[in-house]
């Protein structure tokens, strides 16, 4: 363990330190690339002043060897994962109170240069497909984020995988994959990627079942759902047909899952479990104001009204400035397609001002 004269820096080399020491303060240099925050979040050791304590209990964190090469073990993954292959964490300078048990921290880096995006290529068995992920990537569509002349990032490989693997399941190919193939010249700096693509077979939607709708007739539901049996698979037609139930306003709960299979058949049932919403539900309140002194109000809506998916809603409101006030509505959601819907909605009120009186 290192140790140090009161008030003046050394390191971890210079000298030795008896115990751990209370890190009052954190700071980095070398960090051309991020910030101290950024890099704080990146590891376990943590600062601490006294108002931080006593304003938000955020305690400071103890410093001793085993802390300090686990630390510098996390800054080395996070700049790796970054790009930064050759990162070098030097010696720490300390800095001690004169009591001997707190300390100034500062965290000395050299960056170097990162890795750099040379090329990005496709690999796998089916050509065609693979032509069409390129032009993805020549188009500058947003599957891809780690293109040639990016900084080489961990994340945007992982997002890119999840992405590319997306995009061929809408193509039909419930079953895709995607692997990167990644080589890296640690010397040039430059990393070329290769994407091996897995397919798998051609996929359909298969059997829908459905659950959970006692009172929604199942001919609405079926109405909102952006695919049919027999058709290509597709998840984002899964997405939207899930958002398009949930929209009819009469079920808490709408999940729509396909059930795929380790043995990969091409044909995919599809599972809707629903979860209706109460058929009725009132809000109510009441309130005091120096205008309109004592007021209240009620709310009733009823779902599926009187049937299908027709939703009423009731309100009625009292004050001195409002004496009475009602309003009726009456939703037809889905009603020339899963996105449209319409209202129909009556009101009557009778308002007072200093004067006169207003009807309407």
């Amino acid at each position: 363990m290192p140790h140090r004269a009161t008030g003046q820096a050394s390191s971890i080399g210079q000298s030795k330190i008896a115990g751990e020491l209370q890190i009052r303060k954190l700071k980095f240099e070398g960090n051309e690339h991020f910030s101290d925050k950024e890099l704080k979040e990146a590891i376990s050791i943590s600062g601490g002043s006294w108002l931080g304590k006593k304003l938000f209990s955020k305690e400071s964190s103890w410093f001793s060897d085993d802390a300090w090469q686990m630390n510098v073990r996390e800054l080395r993954h996070f700049y790796q994962s970054e790009g930064f292959i050759d990162i070098v964490v030097h010696e720490p300078l300390l800095i001690t109170n004169p009591k001997g048990t707190k300390l100034k921290l500062t965290i000395v880096l050299s960056e170097n240069r990162p890795v750099t995006i040379d090329t990005v290529f496709f690999a796998g068995p089916d050509t065609t497909l693979n032509k069409q992920v390129k032009e993805q990537m020549v188009k500058g569509s947003n599957i891809f984020s780690a293109l040639p002349g990016e900084r080489f990032r961990d994340e945007m490989i992982w997002n890119d995988r999840d992405r590319i693997a997306g995009f061929m399941v809408n193509k039909g190919f419930a079953y895709a994959e995607a692997r990167p193939l990644i080589d890296i010249d640690t010397i040039a700096k430059n990393a070329d990627i290769t994407w091996e693509t897995a397919p798998g077979p051609l996929s359909y939607f298969g059997e829908i079942t459905i659950s959970g709708h006692a009172r929604t007739p199942e001919r609405l539901i079926r109405r909102q759902l952006a695919f049919s049996q027999g058709e290509l698979y597709s998840r984002e037609k899964l997405n939207r047909s899930q958002q398009q139930v949930f929209q009819l306003g009469t079920f808490r709960v709408a999940s729509i899952k396909a059930q795929l299979s380790h043995d990969m058949k091409d044909s995919i049932p599809v599972s809707i479990t629903l979860a209706e919403a109460p058929a009725s539900t009132t809000r109510a309140g009441v309130g005091l104001g120096r205008e309109d002194k004592f007021r209240t109000f009620v709310e009733f809506q009823i779902l599926n009204f009187p049937g299908g998916a027709r939703r009423l809603n009731i309100f009625a409101k009292h004050s001195a400035l409002e004496p009475y006030r009602f309003d009726v509505k009456l939703t037809q959601p889905a009603l020339f397609s899963p996105n449209s819907t319409a209202v129909l909605a009556a009101s009557v009120k009778k308002q007072k001002e200093s004067g006169f009186e207003l009807f309407s």
